[in-house]
Order: C-alpha cells, then structure tokens, then sequence
C-alpha cells in the first residue's frame, strides 16, 4: 500500500524515465535498480576507421552516389547498406556551393 500511495505522488511530476519502468526496475533489483542506467550501445559498431576512410576516397569523385558506393564496397568484401553509405558520404562532402 505504501508503495502505491508514493507512486501515485511520483506520478504527479515529470520523470526523465517513466515510472512503470523505474518501478519495474524496482521490483526486480530492489534498491540496487534505482540508480541511473547507461543508454550507451551495447553492439559493435559496422563500420570502422578502415571503411571510412574508403568511402572518402571514393567520395572524392562528386558524380558518384550512395548505390555506386555501395556496390564498390562491395567489390572489396565490404557490406554497407545504400542509406549507410549515403549518411557518410554526406559527412564527407562539401555542400555544392563550396565545390567549385
């Protein structure tokens, strides 16, 4: 009953986490569970320095897209998706009007 009565004072007020989880979290770890987890990624990230550094290269040529980097990537065992390609060769490129 306790804890009913303190959730729904809780409630009331804006938390960074909602409360259903928090009290989950509760639930399942005690007080352990209360502090503040990490939301950093827990996966291996898919493309590394090596990969990078191909797409700049091919990055230099400005009428090559996304599809055709995606393709010589590919030539070179290394599978990236189009939308993965085209977020890097955005950071890559200058805009078109500094191009010239």
């Amino acid at each position: 009953m306790q804890l009913l009565i303190e959730a729904d004072v809780l409630s009331s007020r804006v938390l960074p986490i909602p409360l259903f989880f928090l009290l989950r979290r509760f639930a399942e770890e005690k007080f352990a569970g209360l502090a503040d987890k990490s939301h950093a990624r827990k996966k291996v990230r898919k493309v590394d320095i090596s990969t990078i550094q191909e797409i700049k290269k091919l990055s230099e040529n400005p009428d090559i897209g996304a599809y055709r980097v995606s393709a010589a990537l590919e030539q070179m065992d290394i599978k990236l998706s189009r939308s993965t390609c085209r977020r890097y060769l955005s950071i890559n490129r200058k805009p078109d009007h500094l191009r010239r």
